[in-house]
């Protein structure tokens, strides 16, 4: 995709060129009829000049990340923000159940990347559900089950939109983290391959006897506090976290992602911290998403570290305590 990003960037007016736009709907298996054809032409034409721009900046060195087109371009932020974000609370807003995390190992490493230890399954791609949360649980569910049980396997997201609705959340109008862990105390997780995704909410079709793992509770850290994320992260494996996304996060393709229009105390998308590192004396976290791989550098994200909670990537962090069910 970057190499069609880098022949969009050598063309003077993007949304004058027919065969970009027709190339762009065949790579994403986009149709319209009539006018509306015209008017996501229209929409997808205004995001592509602001991704022209953008990289511009980035080559002259004035910003360390790249944007792209992906299956998102047609959208305006505001229709985006209606069928792929949500509200989420924050943890000083809520009674958190879990644990206070503090790390009794007596170094934390300066850097880690836990798909190198087999601890972080394949992106997922949500759909139009705001599941997210759903993925942020089973990402870090996978992640501790992988560390203590020394085996491999990918959760159902689907089960947690259908079940949950008793402990608080709402299928695809959102939902929280920690209202799942609860709700995973109580009963098992089957795998995604026993109850498979369809992103729109269904009623609950739990077997027991197909359930996997439970949670038996979960550390979480001070709200807002990057160094206790990392402690977190670095000593225990991913973390499911939360954050605000702004227009250009929607369209990131690579490198260090730094926003100035993002906030820290509104939180609207959750996602996986899977690791942290550094790159020329920036500091990064790793951060899986969950829209498919076609997005961002096969669908993760680095993100800008030690920026003052930038976004609030820390201020929504818990990691659950996993063991095989029953």
């Amino acid at each position: 995709m970057r190499c069609f990003v880098l022949a969009v960037l050598t063309v003077g007016v993007f949304a004058s060129n027919d065969d970009l736009w027709h190339e762009w709907k065949r790579i994403y298996n986009k149709e319209y009829n009539g006018a509306d054809d015209e008017h996501r032409r229209n929409i997808w034409g205004k995001n592509v000049k602001h991704i022209q721009e953008h990289n511009l900046r980035h080559d002259l060195g004035l910003v360390t990340y790249t944007l792209g087109l992906n299956q998102f371009t047609d959208l305006t932020f505001e229709e985006f923000k209606t069928k792929y974000l949500i509200e989420i609370p924050r943890s000083s807003e809520l009674l958190s159940r879990g644990i206070p995390y503090k790390a009794n190992k007596p170094a934390v490493p300066e850097s880690i990347d836990w798909r190198d230890y087999y601890y972080v399954t394949e992106v997922k791609d949500q759909g139009q559900c705001g599941s997210c949360w759903a993925f942020s649980t089973t990402g870090a569910m996978e992640g501790q089950f992988r560390k203590n049980e020394r085996a491999s396997a990918s959760f159902s997201e689907q089960q947690l939109v259908d079940c949950t609705r008793n402990f608080g959340n709402h299928g695809c109008g959102g939902g929280y983290m920690e209202n799942a862990y609860e709700y995973l105390k109580h009963s098992g997780l089957e795998t995604d391959s026993y109850y498979p995704y369809q992103a729109v909410e269904g009623p609950c079709q739990y077997d027991g006897r197909l359930a996997y793992a439970k949670v038996t509770d979960y550390y979480t850290v001070h709200s807002g506090d990057e160094v206790e994320l990392k402690n977190l992260v670095g000593t225990e494996g991913p973390a499911a976290v939360a954050l605000d996304v702004d227009y250009d996060f929607m369209m990131y393709e690579s490198g260090i992602y730094h926003s100035e229009t993002c906030l820290p105390d509104r939180l609207t998308h959750a996602v996986l911290a899977v690791g942290y590192g550094a790159q020329d004396g920036t500091d990064y976290w790793i951060v899986k998403n969950s829209w498919g791989s076609s997005w961002g550098e096969k669908g993760y994200i680095r993100f800008a570290r030690n920026r003052g909670n930038m976004c609030g990537i820390a201020s929504l962090a818990s990691v659950p305590m996993v063991a095989r069910f029953p």
